[in-house]
């Protein structure tokens, strides 16, 4: 399929100052469902719908980004409030950070797949050479170059727990927090237009918790 592509980054600041993987975490759960749209991996089922190369996201030290990249710029319009939905409103359940972030399996293993991931990353000498420089160099224990941001696996499985994940969403996924970028061939108008819109969906959801 070929046509204008259009591209978008959201980006959120998600310093962290223990080695509890919280961003990481969290980044992994954005994905099953949000408050409108309460089914795990809708988003790359409306993606491949509109021709999209489905979603993706990383978490860096400072950042967690989410990515979507269209043909056009109608298919990106449709998905844009239902990504930023996902990501100001997840419904974060308890289920899911099981699931996705660590359990004991049936054959007492530990399981989980943020779990899995770091357990493969997390005695590489590469990675044990960069967490000790790191350690040695940002000695400021406020900095959070000293710590793995994508979590240790004695914090997953001891520390990390699912209060921790809404609390830290509660805390820096906000609004303000929050910088679209949209790259590629699309309507200024029009996109300023569907923004203006969910902007309407913040408010009245701020609006309703605060009564």
């Amino acid at each position: 399929i070929d046509g204008p592509v259009v591209e978008g980054y959201f980006s959120l600041a998600t310093e962290t100052f223990d080695d509890d993987g919280l961003p990481h975490t969290l980044e992994h759960m954005i994905f099953l469902g949000s408050s409108d749209y309460p089914y795990a991996g809708i988003l790359d089922i409306l993606a491949n719908k509109v021709f999209a190369a489905g979603t993706n996201a990383w978490t860096d030290i400072d950042n967690t980004t989410y990515t979507i990249s269209t043909i056009e710029q109608c298919g990106f319009l449709q998905l844009l409030p239902i990504y930023l939905d996902h990501i100001l409103f997840p419904l974060l359940k308890e289920s899911g950070f099981v699931t996705e972030v660590y359990h004991v399996n049936g054959d007492g293993e530990d399981g989980g797949v943020v779990y899995s991931e770091m357990q493969s990353a997390e005695n590489e000498d590469e990675t044990i050479v960069e967490r000790a420089m790191n350690r040695a160099m940002y000695t400021n224990e406020d900095c959070g170059y000293r710590y793995e941001t994508g979590g240790m696996l004695k914090n997953l499985r001891t520390s990390t727990s699912h209060k921790k994940v809404v609390n830290y969403h509660r805390k820096a996924y906000k609004p303000e927090n929050l910088a679209i970028i949209v790259a590629g061939q699309i309507n200024a108008a029009e996109l300023i237009a569907v923004l203006e819109e969910f902007e309407k969906k913040i408010l009245n959801k701020v609006n309703q918790s605060s009564i």
